[in-house]
């Protein structure tokens, strides 16, 4: 397999969380289940971490610390998301956003998601070579 084809099926499992993600907010699911918030969060992150390993391997990254740059990846991702969440309900109106607890309880459910996935995916890449 090519690396061009690596590199996007490394990234098909956080497009499909994401697409979950949308459906469940537009249906309503989270106006209904506000605490889906939490393992929808945790899912994102898991889904990240793995992208972030599969990329780290296929690229041929050698850095001294792999675990410690994969979550500050996962760290700087989920970051964005937030500032993601928080254009949308300040642009569009949206409210995916419940403040500041709200907002940081989404980043270490993110970050929990991703050591998760790092502690069950941490040699999984090589299988793929």
């Amino acid at each position: 397999m090519n690396l061009f084809r690596k590199i996007l099926l490394a990234f098909v499992f956080p497009i499909c969380v994401l697409v979950l993600h949308i459906l469940l907010f537009f249906a309503g699911f989270y106006d209904y289940y506000p605490l889906l918030d939490v393992p929808m969060h945790f899912l994102g992150g898991f889904s990240v971490a793995f992208t972030y390993l599969l990329l780290y391997d296929f690229i041929g990254l050698k850095l001294k610390n792999k675990i410690v740059f994969i979550i500050l990846l996962i760290f700087l991702t989920a970051i964005a998301w937030e500032v993601f969440e928080f254009s949308l309900d300040n642009i569009f109106g949206f409210h995916t956003q419940n403040g500041r607890r709200d907002t940081l309880w989404d980043v270490i459910f993110g970050l929990v998601g991703g050591a998760c996935s790092l502690l069950t995916f941490r040699n999984y890449p090589k299988a793929l070579r």
